[in-house]
């Protein structure tokens, strides 16, 4: 039994010795290292067109309630975008109305339903139509409005929220 203990023992010692020579041989190599740099340019990011259009015989009158055609252009981005959100910014009435009391806050849009959105929008360069798109929403005339915006003409401000991608 001593002398096989023995021959191992003489065994892992000439692994360990022949292991640590490749150490050396790697650790004595030639090495060498290179830089390099590259330059990427970035997009600007520009502004998405919207139109909303309400049907030529669409006629405003307290609690109606009109569709609103809105179309969004991604006419300027070299990248897609995707329209998460549709609001109302502002809302005018024309100054002979407002003088007759005829109040902004008459007519609100209403911005379609969630399942309208989000919409994607490609990438400007694409030109196949899938750059431009439309959802469907609504304007609507408060319950309380005035007597003085009978015949008025509202300028409604609507902004879209969109993301890159």
């Amino acid at each position: 039994m001593r002398k096989l203990t023995k021959l191992l023992i003489g065994v892992g010692a000439g692994i360990s010795i022949a292991a640590g020579s490749t150490s050396i041989a790697y650790a004595s190599g030639w090495m060498t290292f290179g830089k390099g740099f590259f330059t990427a340019n970035t997009a600007k990011v520009q502004t998405i067109d919207v139109d909303v259009v309400l049907p030529a015989d669409a006629l405003l009158y307290p609690t109606a309630s009109v569709p609103a055609k809105v179309t969004l252009y991604n006419l300027n981005n070299d990248f897609p975008v995707t329209v998460t959100k549709l609001t109302q910014l502002s809302v005018g009435v024309d100054e002979n109305h407002e003088l007759k009391g005829c109040s902004p806050d008459s007519v609100a849009f209403n911005p379609p339903a969630d399942s309208a959105l989000p919409v994607k929008l490609a990438k400007s360069s694409v030109g196949n139509g899938s750059n431009i798109k439309s959802v469907q929403a609504t304007v609507t005339m408060a319950k309380n409005a005035s007597l003085g915006c009978q015949n008025a003409e509202f300028t409604v401000n609507v902004k879209a929220t969109a993301e890159v991608g």
